[in-house]
């Protein structure tokens, strides 16, 4: 049986998951709550899409109708969608360029810095809806962070906090 790419990815943020799962369990239990919340409910997707994923690889005919179906979308677009591990693995170094920002220069900073860079550069957006965007989605994550939760958010290695 051929393993496919989405079977991997989901194994990786199933192993994440559980790893979140296993550090937050001697915390206490404000602590851990919101950890929780997010690990258990991920693993369960991670399940999920893995459990389709290798149920989708051993049905040759759910597959080839699956195939037909995404080629009527493919054409009703105008254009192909394909799906490939190196698209996925793209996907991986932008996740892993955010999350290498945020520990180098805090949220605040990589929040500003990478969503006109993902919005211009992957997603081939034009500058205006670029510059709606950033800040619009900055604003809302100080509403909910600060304001509302009044939780600080992590400053980096270089402790650019804001806040």
């Amino acid at each position: 049986m051929k393993i496919r790419g989405g079977a991997i990815f989901a194994l990786v943020w199933l192993f994440l998951f559980g790893g979140a799962l296993y550090l937050c369990k001697d915390w206490s239990v404000a602590a851990r709550l919101f950890p929780l919340m997010i690990a258990v409910g991920g693993t369960g997707i991670s399940v999920w899409i893995l459990r389709a994923e290798t149920t989708y690889a051993r049905s040759p005919g759910k597959r080839k109708a699956r195939t037909e179906r995404d080629k009527l979308k493919a054409v009703l677009a105008g254009r192909k969608q394909k799906a490939t591990p190196k698209s996925e693995g793209i996907m991986l170094l932008w996740v892993s360029a955010l999350v290498s920002m945020i520990l180098v220069f805090g949220f605040w900073v990589a929040v500003a810095v990478f969503i006109p860079m993902f919005m211009f550069l992957f997603g081939r957006e034009n500058w205006k809806t670029t510059a709606i965007y950033t800040p619009a989605v900055w604003v809302a994550i100080y509403m909910v962070f600060h304001i509302g939760l009044r939780v600080p958010l992590y400053g980096g290695i270089l402790g650019l906090s804001f806040f």
